[in-house]
């Protein structure tokens, strides 16, 4: 039987439940700093692709890319909703950055 990953609550087939999907991306703002390039070199470009081609790649993708799936009762999903990240203050969101 399904039940509610966030408080257990058992779902039976049928009744009310929700799909959240949640996805983290990379932020890239487009800014590489002149220092970011100032020590660069052949050799430490070098050993970071070798560092890049010898890392799990799982985890280099993790690094850029996650996406992870919830099924919530409709109490959760409710308190998700209104509260994604459990902030203590209601009004958290200055920038009101949500999808609609």
């Amino acid at each position: 039987m399904i039940t509610c990953d966030r408080c257990g609550k058992p779902l039976p087939a049928g009744s009310s439940k929700y799909l959240i999907i949640i996805q983290a991306t990379a932020d890239f703002d487009g800014f590489l700093g002149v220092e970011d390039f100032r020590y660069s070199s052949d050799s430490q470009l070098e050993k970071l692709a070798y560092e890049l081609n010898n890392e799990r790649g799982d985890k280099t993708m993790k690094d850029v890319f996650e996406k992870k799936a919830l099924i919530l009762c409709p109490a959760c999903k409710k308190a998700f909703m209104e509260n994604p990240l459990n902030q203590v203050e209601k009004d958290a969101y200055p920038n009101g950055r949500f999808l609609q």
